[in-house]
């Protein structure tokens, strides 16, 4: 292998030193851990913006930066101690959301032309129902980033709710004619066109957008309901029951597709398919008690928002502090409290980082890249035996094969070549790429298994006969 500063050169240099011992090896390999075991592994997420539904569950992105300089900040003021809440705090709701928008104002004294801020100060006018104030702050928030699609769209739902629909049309399409086309906004254009009695022109943009987007059910729905009104009854019925065959299977998509039934004389069908819809229900009315447990979700997810902000601008202290009401209102936020362990991580306080990735590993132990984190933080702070634990344990529920591969480097780099090979064999087997292969090969030549290398070489060649670092490869 040519010689490069690669994990995989430096794992095959340590595997090939001779080893006095495994109590020796692990007593002295900390330290070089940092630099060899679980390089990468950190997938701290960017909080720069709104997270989608997509990312809150995956809890893995982009690293939290300065906005300026693109590169990790680190504060100059110690972060208060770190307080983990259990069970979620009792507040009065009035005086929360007092105290929600008392924290926006100071965000919005200090960084005035945030946009990440001035949208979360829409969004928490429009849940207190403050309409126009919540429209000012949104128009504010697109002068600060044009291209907002978060906002653009949820714009668009709050003039909607006063009337504007003309406008919702004008400024959704005006976003379209700039180029973003992404599936919220055309779903939301669509739907705004079909609204204000504009059929064609729903129709026209909806067909593109199955273009791109074919399987999604939503966006079939939605052509349906235009084509209802086009009277275009059979391409009216083949996108609904589309849509319900992608999973759209509530009320309003079997309505479409029974009036659509109707409309072209297979009235028996359409009957049928309305006696087994579920029947219309009074909208449950909002009780005081409900309405509480609905904004303890909303203001903990703001104050996640507005900690981005500040540590985005390397304020961690006023970060934590929004951080940590979040978390008292729910202890179980992933967003939460993965932006907690980043700050700490930041701050350079490895040992509360530890803890707060033990209580992220409790929230969500499915996810390996809270085993890996986990590993990595307990080898920066010198507890080599507790990150083997803990990388072992992600390896028993690992199905992607991200956790093996990590243990294999792991047992590498403390001179234990036969099981890294195992752990990197069931890496190549659940990941198939090159990296698994090379790290299988590695640790089989460091076990001196060169006929068993050769042949994971051969393999690796046959799925990527064309990649550099295989070519580039010498025994």
């Amino acid at each position: 292998m040519n010689k490069r500063k690669s994990p995989r050169s430096t794992i095959s240099q340590t595997a090939s030193r001779s080893s006095a011992s495994r109590s020796a090896a692990l007593a002295g390999v900390s330290l070089a851990l940092v630099a060899i075991v679980l390089t990468g592994v950190y997938f701290w997420p960017d909080f720069s913006e709104p997270l989608s539904d997509e990312n809150k569950k995956a809890g893995n992105s982009n690293p939290i930066s300065d906005r300026s300089s693109g590169e990790p900040a680190r504060s100059q003021v110690p972060l208060p101690s770190i307080v983990l809440p259990t069970e979620p705090i009792a507040f009065e709701t009035k005086e929360e959301q007092e105290r929600l928008l008392a924290c926006l104002d100071i965000g919005l004294r200090d960084f005035p032309n945030d946009a990440q801020l001035l949208h979360a100060a829409a969004l928490t006018y429009g849940e207190l129902l403050q309409t126009e104030k919540a429209i000012s702050y949104f128009d504010r928030a697109l002068v600060a980033d044009p291209r907002n699609l978060d906002v653009i769209v949820r714009r668009g739902d709050l003039l909607r709710q006063v009337g504007r629909d003309d406008d919702v049309c004008r400024d959704l399409q005006k976003a379209y004619d700039d180029g973003m086309d992404a599936l919220p906004l055309l779903t939301a254009l669509g739907n705004a066109y079909t609204q204000v009695g504009q059929p064609e022109d729903a129709q026209e943009i909806l067909e593109k957008g199955l273009t791109r987007f074919p399987k999604d059910g939503a966006l079939r729905l939605s052509l349906a309901q235009a084509q209802l009104q086009l009277e275009k009854f059979d391409a009216a019925e083949e996108n609904a029951r589309a849509a319900i065959s992608l999973g759209n299977t509530d009320r309003a998509t079997y309505l479409v597709l029974s009036t659509a039934l109707l409309r072209r004389g297979a009235s028996e069908e359409a009957q049928t398919i309305r006696s087994k819809m579920a029947p219309t229900s009074t909208p449950e009315k909002q009780t005081d008690e409900k309405y509480h447990d609905s904004f303890r979700g909303f203001a903990s997810h703001t104050y996640e928002m507005i900690a981005g902000v500040y540590a985005s601008h390397n304020r961690l202290q006023n970060a934590s502090e929004a951080l940590t009401r979040s978390l008292e209102l729910d202890p179980k936020s992933i967003v939460g409290t993965t932006m907690l362990a980043d700050l700490c991580r930041r701050n350079g306080r490895l040992k509360d980082c530890v803890l707060v990735q033990e209580r992220l590993l409790q929230l969500q132990p499915e996810n390996p890249v809270n085993h890996t984190n986990l590993a990595s933080l307990l080898v920066a702070t010198g507890d080599v035996v507790h990150a083997e634990r803990v990388l072992r344990n992600g390896a028993r529920v690992d199905s992607i094969g991200f956790v093996n591969m990590q243990l294999a480097r792991f047992l590498l780099a403390t001179d234990r070549s036969q099981e890294a090979a195992k752990f990197a064999k069931q890496a190549v087997d659940k990941q198939g790429n090159v990296d698994a292969y090379l790290l299988w090969i590695s640790a089989l030549k460091a076990n001196g298994d060169m006929a068993s290398a050769m042949a994971a070489y051969k393999q690796a060649i046959k799925i990527a006969p064309d990649d550099p670092q295989l070519t580039q490869f010498k025994f």
